[in-house]
Order: structure tokens, then C-alpha cells, then sequence
């Protein structure tokens, strides 16, 4: 059985309204753990965010919907697209979040 995972795409939140993709893949990240955003462990130890959101542009469609970034950060292996989506799964199995 495979582990629910926390995944936010275009749809949900147009990036073109202001949210980078590393303010999605903390959002994502947060949900997965079932924490508030506030809660997440800084990332910036780990990643670069703003290569992240050099790479992945800012969903208006300049960035190439090809591109793939996947890592593990606490715990959970971390994907985001050029197209916005992130998804993010725990490694560690289920987070008993209901998602």
C-alpha cells in the first residue's frame, strides 16, 4: 500500500499570484508533516530557495514545464515541476494526517 502524500499543482494556487515555488514546497512540506508552516524546520541549510525558484520559474509559463527538482529534506522526498506542481511523501511511511 502506498503512503498518502501531499501534492499542490497549478490549479491550486497559481504561482503567478505571488507564491514562489519554495513557499510551495514549504506548504506541501508542512501539510505532509502535519504541521503549521510555521512549524517547518528552515530549509535554507539543505537548499538554496532561491535557485529553487530561479530553476523552477514562477509558474507564469517562462519556465520550462520539463523541468524536475527532486530531493529529500526532512524526512520526505520533495518533487516540484516547472508546470508547479510539488508533491511531497513521506519516507518515513503514513503521517496519520489523513492525506
Amino acid at each position: 500500500m502506498s503512503t498518502p502524500d501531499s501534492t499542490i499543482d497549478p490549479g491550486g494556487g497559481s504561482l503567478s499570484d505571488g507564491h514562489r515555488p519554495s513557499d510551495r514546497i514549504v506548504t506541501a512540506l508542512a501539510e505532509e508533516k502535519g504541521v503549521d508552516v510555521l512549524d517547518v524546520d528552515p530549509l535554507l541549510d539543505t537548499i538554496d530557495l532561491d535557485a529553487v525558484d530561479d530553476l523552477l520559474g514562477d509558474g507564469s509559463g517562462a519556465a520550462d514545464s520539463s523541468v524536475r527538482l527532486s530531493f529529500v529534506v526532512q524526512g520526505c522526498r520533495v518533487v516540484a515541476s516547472g508546470d508547479g506542481s510539488v508533491t511531497v511523501r513521506s519516507l518515513e511511511g503514513p503521517t496519520g494526517n489523513g492525506r
